[in-house]
């Protein structure tokens, strides 16, 4: 039975219960309905089978535990598709059935899982892994940097191989009280932000595919003359450019890494050390807002855009609304990945021949801009109860057949850090547009986060501060050069503060 509570989903000895999944979706066109069903969260069930309870007597940790005093503690995001919730579920069972040990798996919602993990390590209460997805890169830096994660080199290094290089860069945190870098998470999913665009618009504006510049110069201006093509035959409510202006939500960062990038500006170095005293950061930083602002202001962006939450864009390019849209993943075009029977004609032409997947334009030299990575990751708290029963589980969830399962039950959405997986049928669709543009993308010149190098660059993000410099420029209370020098302040105090915590 289905119950809609408040409570996290908690699932307990998978061999001895069932599972129950609630999900609830928005009215809206029918198109749109695979859209909104990916941006939506679970409602919650709680399983009624009680966990075996543990021994009184704690072992030491240099003891070996017996499965039978052993229950596993998993924290994972709860998934935005019923599936995939079963999907990590199955995998839970199978590997109960296997080694015996119990586990109890804690699905929470992404907007509470970061608070509930932190609280949760404070207290001496940390679950023995913890998968908080996309809040994984802001939380394990810090918490690596605090020594708060266990080290799990031991459980890459025999494989490190076989991962995307700039996976495991994305886990290597540097922690503060070993004064020392290491492995502090386990990659699974990759990320990049990608441009989409809509083929058959481009021909309505008198213009192919083969057209679009790969200059970044040219690139902006060829879409500001598909915006004039659209207005010539009538098309005065269709805009060519979908960057998302909010201060609401994460998606104008990724967009805005690649101006920042276009005009040669670095943030930090390896070392983690600020770069922004140097006039040419600053003079790049102020050119990247001011270019970034002015297609808003000339009218080429939606006037929605400094609205949209990160549900926006998506919903502005499968409404027609925006010709070329940047998002952070494959999700704009898997809305319209479905089974080939007579009622899915329509969403599969979109999938399959107008919608475009590609990567972002060279630099005015010809050089390419790194792609900034995001890495969907999980981790063992420094302080969880069973590390080694967690190592076993981890290990079993990176066995090609188990980590795929999980990945491709996400449609796709993350592409594997683990290479071999990228072999399997599921990736390799000769007909598939999209999958090889975007695993080229994250083949081709790449990067990892800033946090990476200094986690006081989450801090950065939390606090909005690009966005909020966009947002005073947009609102007429800032030149692009103020703005800069206020964004410079706002985050030479942040590291400031951070490094005399340390």
């Amino acid at each position: 039975m289905l119950k809609s509570i408040t409570r996290p989903i908690v699932l307990r000895g998978f061999n001895r219960v069932s599972v129950g999944l609630l999900f609830f979706t928005m009215r809206i066109r029918s198109f749109l309905i695979p859209l909104l069903l990916s941006c939506l969260t679970l409602g919650t069930v709680s399983c009624a089978s009680p966990p075996q309870q543990e021994s009184s007597e704690a072992s030491p940790a240099s003891q070996v535990e017996t499965n039978a005093q052993t229950t596993l503690e998993i924290w994972w995001e709860q998934g935005f598709l019923p599936e995939e919730n079963e999907a990590i579920a199955d995998i839970v069972r199978q590997w109960e059935a296997e080694s015996g040990i119990t586990v109890n798996l804690k699905l929470l919602p992404t907007a509470d899982i970061a608070a509930e993990l932190d609280n949760a390590i404070e207290t001496g209460n940390a679950p023995d892994i913890a998968f908080p997805g996309s809040q994984a890169e802001v939380l394990f830096t810090r918490l690596a940097w605090q020594g708060k994660l266990a080290d799990v080199s031991d459980l890459l290094n025999p494989i490190e191989a076989s991962f995307n290089p700039v996976a495991l860069s994305g886990v290597n945190y540097q922690n503060q009280v070993r004064d020392s870098r290491s492995y502090y998470a386990i990659p699974l999913g990759l990320t990049t932000t990608n441009i989409h665009y809509w083929r058959d618009r481009l021909a309505e504006a008198g213009f192919e595919a083969a057209d679009i510049p790969e200059d970044w110069p040219g690139f902006w201006a060829f879409w500001q003359q598909v915006h004039g093509g659209l207005q010539q035959v009538g098309q005065n409510d269709v805009f060519a450019i979908g960057l998302p202006m909010s201060v609401n939500g994460s998606d104008m960062l990724g967009s805005f890494r690649y101006f920042l990038g276009a005009h040669n500006v670095r943030i930090l170095d390896e070392n983690g050390q600020l770069l922004l005293d140097r006039p040419e950061n600053r003079q790049g930083i102020a050119a990247a807002l001011a270019e970034y602002a002015s297609f808003y202001q000339q009218g080429y962006v939606p006037p929605s855009a400094t609205e949209w939450r990160n549900v926006g864009n998506n919903v502005s390019f499968i409404e027609g609304e925006s010709v070329m849209v940047s998002n952070g993943n494959l999700s704009i075009p898997l809305t319209q990945k479905w089974p080939d029977n007579p009622y899915n004609q329509q969403s599969r032409d979109r999938y399959y021949n107008r919608i475009v997947t590609r990567g972002w334009p060279r630099r005015a030299d010809g050089s390419a801009i790194a792609a900034a990575v995001a890495v969907r990751q999980l981790a063992i708290p420094a302080t969880a109860r069973h590390p080694e029963a967690a190592r076993e589980f981890i290990a079993y969830l990176l066995e090609t057949e188990n980590l795929s399962q999980w990945l491709e039950t996400l449609k796709g959405r993350f592409v594997p850090a683990f290479q071999p997986i990228l072999e399997r049928p599921f990736w390799n669709d000769p007909d598939d547009p999209h999958f090889p543009a975007v695993i080229a993308i994250q083949q081709g010149e790449t990067r990892p986060k800033y946090q990476v190098f200094h986690p006081a660059y989450s801090e950065v993000e939390a606090q909005k501060i690009w966005q909020n410099a966009l947002a005073s420029i947009l609102e007429g209370e800032a030149s692009p050069q103020d703005a800069t020098d206020r964004a410079i302040e706002q985050m030479q105090a942040i590291f400031a503060e951070w490094n005399q915590q340390s």
